[in-house]
């Protein structure tokens, strides 16, 4: 933190503050952590604050103006019924840090529209991933990573069950017939040019949908850098020929995959809170995240 901020105004940022802090601080308790695992932590915990300084000169210059989800979705609070909301939409098996890091962000950037960021896992069958984990597991990762920390910020919502990002948007817009919405849609970079070939069917089912729910719909895009991901530029003419705005942060956020944390073992992705090191606890203690293979053969006697 610069010393020119002195810390939040916001009692929604400092309660995040304050409990981002708790989760990194209590790191140095978990004796089966290497120092290696530590420092993988430290770049996050970085981020996050940054973002969250960001977002609360936002919210005190009227920028962001978190809504109230009290009883959300049962009960929409938002004034004028007037719903201005972003979806962040993906596999997340499993949600990690950089996931987090790009929903901050986005909160964090004056091209943000919306107060709120809804992450949504996707729940259909990827033949392109079969061995993808369960919706409701990836779901329960997610929230243990969130709730109680990011709220009303950022918000795990349970939309996304035998859905496509098609299928979830449509819920989405389902949920508050005869409203204006303003969705921003937020997304990496590296699945930027999958989403803008499709895009134009998916705009064709978001509106049809609308009319059917007497919704003045509007569509945007935020896109945040992906270390490794294609040149973003051309995709991104692409969708503004469409008529779109959409809007590319080109700081990239560097950070591991899903698949070092799966076929890796790399635990220090997903955000450590005490509901996560619950569940992970026994992996390190009895040294269980490293492949079997590798652990036998470091115990054959040369």
């Amino acid at each position: 933190m610069d010393a020119e901020w002195e810390g939040p105004s916001s009692p929604i940022i400092r309660h995040a503050l304050e409990r981002t802090d708790s989760v990194f601080g209590l790191l140095s308790a978990y004796s089966y952590m290497s120092p290696v695992d530590r420092a993988d932590f430290s770049y996050y915990r970085d981020t996050f604050r940054h973002s969250l300084k960001l977002m609360d000169k936002r919210i005190r210059s009227g920028a962001l103006k978190p809504v109230n989800l009290k009883d959300f979705p049962l009960a929409s609070r938002w004034p004028g019924y007037h719903i201005e909301a972003a979806l962040f939409i993906g596999s997340f098996d499993p949600f990690q840090m950089t996931h987090l890091a790009m929903a901050l962000r986005y909160l964090a950037s004056d091209a943000a529209v919306a107060p709120v960021v809804f992450v949504v896992p996707e729940g259909h069958f990827n033949p392109n991933k079969p061995l993808k984990s369960e919706y409701d597991y990836r779901y329960q990762l997610m929230s243990m990573q969130l709730n109680g920390v990011f709220n009303p910020l950022v918000v795990p919502l349970d939309i996304g069950k035998n859905a496509d990002t098609i299928e979830i948007v449509r819920r989405f817009i389902a949920l508050f017939p005869g409203s204006t919405l303003s969705l921003s849609h937020v997304l990496g970079s590296d699945v930027l040019p999958f989403a803008a070939g499709l895009l134009p069917e998916d705009l064709g089912i978001w509106h049809t949908e609308a009319r059917k729910r007497g919704v003045d719909f509007s569509y945007r895009a935020f896109v945040s850098s992906r270390l490794g991901a294609p040149p973003p530029e051309a995709h991104i003419q692409r969708v503004r020929s469409m008529g779109i705005d959409i809007y590319l942060d080109d700081a990239p956020i560097g950070a591991p995959s899903s698949t070092d944390f799966r076929e890796g073992h790399t635990f220090s992705i997903v955000f450590p809170t005490q509901e996560v090191i619950s569940h992970m606890e026994v992996l390190f203690r009895y040294n269980l995240n490293n492949p079997w293979q590798v652990s036998r053969d470091e115990r054959r006697p040369s």
